[in-house]
């Protein structure tokens, strides 16, 4: 015979299988079912659910399973709304290799934060990269909000994990002499152009390799950058905006920048002319910065020849993304206020400037002491005996 509910229990009972089943009514009137083992497993399911629906935050969407979810969400919602397709391929990746594989047989209610603590500890143990779980943490708390928000469920798990800190890349910047040396090396060179735009202003490469000659007003002697570009994999170039609103900036040019500019703007106008075409033509995009193909100056080998400017001018090896890095030490370092490189540089706060420029800061937090001891010993030299 089957026991009966207990007192009070209306809604938890002992099926003829032995089994213990439970149920609350939604705010729609429909039964939300619950089971167990035990009468006291079921209570405490019960009691939770009614806690979340007295919260407001009781899960009564569909409850599939993460390997069916997970696809879905990156499709639907990764894909067009809001990630760049390097990082949706990145996502997806995460997704196929790492997450499912692991834990795509739990339904995403049964999912909970040990389930994926021991999934980042395995995936460590296993040799996973920090950047690597990060990854997997932004596609699972992504998609896990979303759930939370279609009520598929009461939280989100993964706001509970501890996801370990990556090593942040070390910057070799320039100094001002070695920036001038690496300068005088590229003169005349096809990525000169492009190495003094980076020295100078601290764009990024892709904010370089996107530029037009639309973009640039000799006149005013200002460059706006709108676009920036990269190279996907299975996709090609992909052009696009800025991430952030400060991204999309003006900048005003050095004279040094302007007439190298111009010089390389009469070149493709005369390579043109001698096949008998337009600068339209000719160069279809009307980019600043042409690869031999006569697209974008977006590859390896791009970065073979800058490594052997650097090499010849006997520099440390370093990243172009480094020019950016040396562009702001050296400014920072001649007394800029931060805030203005900030803006040059496109960063969206003050705050993420300072912190990755923060070993400029000693040398000036020194030029301040020297100040305040300069003015402070010359009234004590002022006082009277």
């Amino acid at each position: 015979m089957p026991k009966r509910r207990g007192h009070g229990e209306g809604s938890v009972y002992q099926r003829k299988d032995g089994r213990w089943t439970g149920y609350i009514r939604t705010e729609k009137g429909e039964k939300k079912y619950f089971y167990g083992s035990t009468r006291k497993e079921v209570q405490d399911k019960v009691r939770a659910a009614l806690n979340e629906k007295e919260r407001g935050t009781l899960a009564t969407g569909p409850n599939p399973l993460l390997k069916d979810y997970l696809p879905e969400w990156l499709e639907t919602v990764c894909k067009p709304l809001y990630r760049a397709p390097s990082t949706y391929l990145h996502y997806r990746s995460a997704m196929k290799k790492h997450i499912i594989p692991e834990i795509g047989h739990l339904k995403i209610r049964s999912l909970t934060s040990r389930h994926i603590q021991e999934l980042y500890a395995k995936k460590i143990r296993d040799g996973a990269k920090p950047p690597t779980i990060k990854l997997m943490h932004e596609v699972l708390s992504g998609s896990l909000n979303s759930a939370l928000q279609w009520e598929m469920v009461s939280k989100n798990v993964a706001s509970q994990v501890t996801v370990p800190k990556g090593v942040q890349r070390e910057i070799v910047p320039l100094t001002e002499e070695q920036a001038k040396v690496l300068l005088e090396i590229a003169r005349g060179h096809r990525l000169e152009g492009m190495i003094l735009l980076a020295v100078t202003t601290g764009l990024r490469r892709g904010e370089i390799t996107a530029l037009k000659w639309s973009d640039i007003d000799f006149d005013a002697r200002l460059l706006f950058i709108k676009h920036t570009v990269s190279h996907v994999a299975f996709m090609g170039y992909v052009e696009k905006e800025p991430k952030t609103r400060a991204g999309k900036r003006t900048i005003h040019l050095p004279e040094a920048v302007i007439q190298t500019l111009q010089q390389h703007y009469s070149e493709q106008k005369a390579k043109a002319e001698e096949m008998g075409l337009s600068l339209s033509e000719w160069n279809p995009k009307v980019l600043v910065f042409l690869s031999k193909l006569r697209s974008y100056m977006h590859s390896p080998q791009t970065l073979k020849e800058f490594h052997q400017i650097v090499a010849q001018a006997g520099l440390p090896k370093m990243r172009f993304h480094d020019l950016r890095h040396s562009a702001a030490t050296i400014l920072l370092a001649k007394g800029v206020h931060p805030k203005v490189v900030q803006e040059l540089l496109g960063h969206s706060s003050i705050a993420m400037t300072m912190n990755i420029y923060s070993h400029v800061m000693p040398s000036m937090r020194k030029e301040v002491a020297g100040i305040m001891d300069t003015i402070f010993s010359e009234e004590k030299e002022g006082d009277e005996p």
